[in-house]
């Protein structure tokens, strides 16, 4: 059983809840600084590096943005497909101007 402690002493989890806790810490959002080679339009993602390699992008499927969060500049997020076969989901800080690649990862990664 996993402990916890709130204002009126600890607290016991069922089983249940203590799986789906440790499911949720074990995969998380992460995020990397990628390197944007080529825009189309000053904003459209089109090259970008990262991890050692050139990604082509070749069609955006989505755009949006988020507005400014307490600890966090807007942000523009783009769903692309690249050349290699892959999808992925990629924003700019729009405050700094810094690319950032999305990714569902390990926690320990």
């Amino acid at each position: 059983m996993l402990h916890l402690w709130g204002q009126s002493g600890p607290i016991v989890m069922p089983y249940w809840q203590q799986r789906l806790v440790e499911w949720a810490s074990f995969w998380r959002w992460r995020v990397e600084s990628i390197e944007m080679f080529d825009q189309r339009f000053g904003y459209q993602p089109v090259r970008f590096f990262w991890r050692g390699r050139t990604y082509q992008v070749y069609a955006i499927d989505r755009v949006w943005e988020r507005p400014p969060r307490r600890h966090q500049n807007a942000r523009r997020y783009f769903t692309v497909r690249c050349r290699n076969g892959g999808r992925y989901t990629i924003f700019q800080d729009l405050r700094v101007g810094v690319w950032s690649f999305v990714w569902r990862g390990f926690a320990g990664a």
